[in-house]
């Protein structure tokens, strides 16, 4: 979670295409396969639908933040993403998870829809607690369904062509479609 967490940052943080570019192929230099097919998935917009809705993510934030919910509801209006209101609201981060993306999201994200919500609030809250900032924005951004980062699919398609040395249009066909997030897809 830690590389994919900077990898948004960085991709959030230019509007130079350059500087996505590089900033992707390094990631894919340095991910294992399995958290890049899923990092390619999230950002050709294959994300996960909110698993966990919404109400109930803004009761548990409220309350771990120690704020009514009249306030959690103002600062999510004039913030207008809740995941990024949420992130805001949190305690302070004490930690951070290096456990791999592809765990974070098949272990824990995508169970959680079918989870009841005394469980999906304790999965939820113990995530929050083990995650740094970014990371915690990210993860909320996952549940919420909300996940964009200014980067398209063509971005994305050139930045594997120039990693892996296949020509874009091969990239970009073999994107289109079905297909599932494994190492053996990457």
């Amino acid at each position: 979670m830690e590389a994919f967490a900077e990898l948004f940052r960085s991709l959030d943080q230019t509007t130079k295409t350059h500087r996505k570019i590089d900033a992707l192929v390094a990631y894919f230099r340095s991910a294992p396969p399995r958290d890049a097919a899923w990092t390619i998935s999230f950002l050709v917009g294959r994300k996960p639908r909110q698993v966990v809705p919404s109400r109930n993510l803004k009761a548990w934030a409220a309350e771990l933040a120690g704020v009514p919910q009249w306030l959690f509801d103002a600062s999510y209006d004039v913030v207008g993403d809740l995941a990024e209101t949420i992130t805001l609201l949190l305690p302070r981060a004490a930690a951070s998870s290096s456990r791999p993306l592809h765990v974070w999201v098949e272990e824990h994200l995508l169970p959680l829809r079918e989870r009841d919500p005394d469980v999906q609030r304790r999965e939820v809250v113990r995530a929050w607690q083990q995650m740094d900032t970014t990371q915690r924005f990210v993860w909320n951004k996952l549940i919420t369904g909300g996940f964009r980062v200014g980067v398209s699919g063509k971005l994305v398609t050139r930045a594997l062509a120039e990693f892996s040395g296949i020509e874009p249009a091969v990239i970009a066909h073999r994107l289109m479609g079905r297909w599932t997030p494994t190492p053996e897809f990457y």
